[in-house]
């Protein structure tokens, strides 16, 4: 698929249309990247029904004003084509009535993935790099702790020393008053910044989640028995699914080499949690041990689904 594939199907359906900048012809048109188009108005429904069906998905944004976007992926590439409605000060005039009249959506058409993984799996790195490749609205929310530093690029490492995690002590007898208290205000937080997540995502953003209640599936926090199955209730029963689940993973030595603050043996209990406690909830498992532009293409893909099944509803 390409923008010349789009545009030549705008013309087999007569849509008349014209360059706004950068090209002048269709077959100037470049593989990936973006195109930008005048369009009349009143053509717009046959254009979107001629680009839809030749894999393009119309993205709209209430921000978008005289424009409308329509994004197609292929092969880890995005493209964009931005439809600028001729007459914009009336167009603007005509969308100010039709936003007062329209009632409340029935549906939301941003999609919500959430990317998990152990320490060094890459999630910062890949989502980052996701949010510069994608052309459209994208809202980034991360659900994990404050961030000591920024992530680093997936394949330079730096040293430190190897360190032991100290043994465990034994689990506590049964559900406190304070252990209560810190499950339900860290539940409390997750879901105060989830509430954002699906906001933006009902505002038409793709939503990109870093980490997600749903690990405590696989990595366990020291809990009382009470405690995490009283955890693991409020993320699977009362946690909203995101759309999609990616889980990025490498081998032991690799997270090991990128994050050395925990045992090569912790590292590699935490990939077989991940691996039982995902594989069942439909999660793609992705490798980050490869060049990070094969990583990108693998997470794109799951993106583009998700995008393209939320539009379908």
């Amino acid at each position: 698929m390409s923008f010349k594939a789009g545009l030549e199907a705008m013309a087999r359906a007569g849509v008349p249309f014209e360059f706004r900048k950068g090209i002048s012809s269709v077959e100037e048109a470049p593989d990936v990247g973006e195109v930008d188009l005048w369009l009349a108005p009143e053509d717009l429904g046959a254009a979107g029904a001629a680009l839809v069906s030749v894999g393009f998905v119309s993205v709209e944004s209430p921000a978008q004003g005289p424009h409308r976007y329509f994004v197609e992926m292929r092969d880890g590439s995005w493209r964009k084509l931005d439809v600028k409605l001729r007459g914009a000060r009336e167009v603007r005039g005509i969308e100010r009535l039709a936003v007062a009249r329209r009632p409340l959506a029935a549906r939301r058409s941003g999609p919500v993935i959430a990317i998990v993984g152990p320490d060094g799996s890459g999630k910062g790195t890949v989502i980052d790099a996701l949010a510069r490749a994608i052309p459209v609205a994208v809202t980034r929310v991360y659900l994990g702790a404050a961030r000591e530093s920024p992530p680093s690029p997936m394949g330079s490492f730096d040293a430190a020393p190897t360190r032991q995690d100290p043994p465990e002590p034994p689990a506590p007898p049964g559900l406190s008053a304070r252990e209560l208290a810190f499950v339900l205000r860290k539940s409390a937080r997750a879901w105060w910044r989830l509430l954002r997540a699906y906001g933006a995502a009902w505002r038409g953003h793709i939503v990109l989640i870093d980490r997600h209640p749903l690990e405590v599936l696989a990595v366990r926090p020291f809990r009382s028995a009470s405690g995490a199955a009283f955890e693991r209730f409020l993320a699977v029963r009362l946690t909203p699914r995101p759309d999609a689940l990616v889980v990025l993973h490498a081998l032991p030595e690799v997270l090991f080499e990128r994050k050395p603050e925990h045992p090569v043996e912790t590292y590699r209990r935490w990939r077989v949690g991940y691996e039982d406690a995902f594989r069942g909830l439909g999660a793609t498992f992705v490798h980050t041990g490869d060049p990070l532009e094969q990583t990108l293409a693998r997470v794109s893909e799951v993106v583009w689904q998700a995008l393209r099944a939320r539009r379908a509803q």
